[in-house]
């Protein structure tokens, strides 16, 4: 099994106290190694099977990309706090289904963008020619503000909406709201770049790389 985590848990004392062995069986100290460690040792059928008896005890964090030997899982938590995304890649022996946390990932790959992941559901792949669809908690869309104005790529696509124009129009309503006296408009770090020039725009001052 191999997994791949995206997103913070917040209650791994609690979980660690539900693995045998406590915390002297794991190597590291990270709270994906807890829930690595959880899943192994969780008395199941399958991945999918250990999947839903542990993952209504975790809380926070997690967008999830769980391997075993023939199935692809992605799994987003039930407040959808980290994104995740579902694409389909055309080669020559047919089509192929992958996962990534941002569309931008997709076109770097020449897949095509299908749908997100909804908070609170599991998608198998390698269960058939179609992702297998599993939901495991009731959802309430919380997605991280800050995936939307620093952690995601601006070329990436959340919430419907591409992220260079979500941040160049933050940089404008910020012009309207603190507009001050400058020479130039600089942003800080990269991934102001984009709200900096929608700003600069609405003030008209020049936009300057300067760092």
């Amino acid at each position: 099994m191999a997994i791949g985590h995206n997103g913070n848990l917040v209650n791994t004392a609690e979980l660690l106290d539900q693995l045998p062995g406590g915390r002297s069986r794991l190597v590291g100290t990270t709270d994906t190694e807890v829930l690595t460690a959880l899943l192994a040792t969780e008395p199941a059928s399958d991945l999918v099977e250990a999947l839903l008896r542990v993952l209504p005890r975790v809380s926070g964090a997690y967008s999830l990309v769980v391997m075993d030997e023939t199935r692809v899982i992605g799994v987003r938590d039930p407040y959808g706090f980290r994104p995740l995304v579902l694409g389909v890649l055309q080669t020559a022996e047919g089509e192929g289904w992958v996962l990534a946390s941002e569309t931008a990932a997709l076109e770097v790959l020449g897949a095509e963008y299908v749908r997100d992941v909804a908070p609170g559901e599991m998608v198998v792949l390698g269960d058939g020619p179609e992702p297998r669809s599993v939901i495991f908690a009731d959802a309430r869309e919380q997605l991280c503000v800050f995936e939307l104005i620093y952690f995601a790529r601006p070329d990436s696509y959340m919430l419907g909406r591409n992220l260079y124009e979500v941040r160049r129009r933050m940089g404008v309503a910020l012009a309207g709201e603190a507009p001050v006296e400058a020479d130039l408009v600089m942003p800080v770090p990269d991934t102001g770049a984009a709200a900096a020039a929608g700003y600069a725009a609405a003030r008209g001052l020049p936009d300057r790389q300067g760092m």
